[in-house]
């Protein structure tokens, strides 16, 4: 395999079957001149302009030139090399904003309150921060492959599809979508659930590949949540699935790659306190499984009953020997007391004083010899 001879200090550069990127480079009139199409009236019916542009793939570095296309409505500008989006701030009419696959590293305040945008796509970037505050007709929006470490979506009135998947997350908090129906946060480094008592209309939450172990944070306002999905998240105590009674229409969930999976009684955990779930890890409960459910929580009770019947005589037990060791240390006590407070003897031997016993008190007589 030949190699391009290359200057001192440099790395050989192989040319044979090695891809060869085009250089990135600003967007040209030529280029946007084979990128327009959709001729349409104006808004004001006075004039026409092109209303689309799709310029994929164009190796296009900088987008200057579009602050002047005020009338574009659609635009796709995926799968360049594109670094700053501000440019498409004055385009006020766009509907639909394609911008994947490029190298955004800040969504600006410039495209703020784009009164008309209904759709934007912005996945596989490089993006940071997301500082615009309000779409206010956007219901898709695709934040996927960035580098976010929080969401701030304040007001989002109209969004029902928003993903976020494979970013820097550690929370679900900062979603101001009250019409939010689908949430994708898979792949993050989320731990903690927050935020989703605004979420009344939620119907799905795919949370899967997080750092998941306890699931405070459902609300009983969600009241239309039907799926969740938990799989290879941390979640290991069957008591966190009791969490999950707060949601009245929840039927699927996996929990599939977590700890509490390999509990050899998985599946009765989940269906003994969830009754309402239909499935479990995109496997219908059986019949037999459900009345086995019945079966193993009754079996359950009864342990725990019988577990508390033995404590409770345990510490009855222990109670009474403690009692007993008391009133043995007191009858103890009272005996060296009663020992201690009589008056000493001196012994005799034969019924005299012993040599050196005691003296006869004054005015006594010494004993006969």
């Amino acid at each position: 395999m030949a190699d391009v001879e290359a200057a001192p200090g440099d790395t050989p550069v192989e040319t044979e079957n090695a891809p060869v990127a085009a250089a990135a480079e600003p967007l040209s009139s030529e280029i946007i001149a084979g990128c327009l199409s959709n001729l349409s009236r104006t808004s004001n019916g006075l004039s026409v302009a092109y209303t689309k542009l799709d310029c994929r793939s164009k190796s296009i570095a900088d987008i200057d030139l579009l602050r002047n296309f005020h009338h574009l409505k659609f635009v796709d500008l995926s799968d360049n090399a594109i670094k700053n989006i501000a440019p498409l701030g004055p385009l006020d009419n766009l509907l639909t904003m394609e911008v994947k696959n490029n190298q955004v590293k800040a969504v600006p305040i410039d495209l703020d309150a784009r009164k008309y945008l209904q759709r934007a796509d912005l996945s596989s970037n490089k993006i940071e921060s997301f500082d615009v505050k309000s779409w206010p007709l956007c219901h898709y929006l695709n934040l996927n492959d960035n580098q976010l470490e929080q969401l701030r979506l304040p007001d989002f009135p109209q969004l029902y599809h928003l993903e976020a998947r494979n970013n820097k997350l550690n929370n679900t908090g900062g979603i101001g979508a009250p019409l939010l129906q689908k949430l994708y946060l898979a792949g993050n480094q989320i731990d903690t659930i927050v935020g989703l008592e605004s979420l009344t209309k939620l119907e799905f939450m795919h949370l899967r590949g997080n750092k998941i172990s306890r699931l405070d944070g459902f609300s009983a306002n969600n009241v239309a949540l039907t799926g969740l999905n938990l799989r290879g998240n941390l979640v290991s105590d069957p008591n966190e699935l009791d969490k999950l009674t707060v949601l009245p229409a929840l039927t699927k969930l996996t929990l599939s790659e977590t700890p509490l999976a390999e509990n050899s009684h998985y599946r009765l955990e989940v269906a003994m306190r969830l009754k309402n779930l239909t499935m479990l890890d995109k496997i219908e409960f059986t019949p037999d499984e459900r009345e086995e459910a019945v079966q193993y929580k009754e079996q359950l009770e009864a342990e725990k009953a019988e577990a508390a019947a033995a404590l409770k005589a345990a510490q009855e037990e222990e109670e009474r020997l403690k009692l007993e060791e008391a009133e043995a240390a007191k009858a103890a006590a009272e005996a060296e007391a009663l020992a201690a407070a009589a008056p000493a003897e001196a012994p005799t031997e034969g019924g005299e004083p012993v040599e050196g016993g005691e003296a006869p008190t004054a005015g006594e007589e010494p004993p006969a010899e």
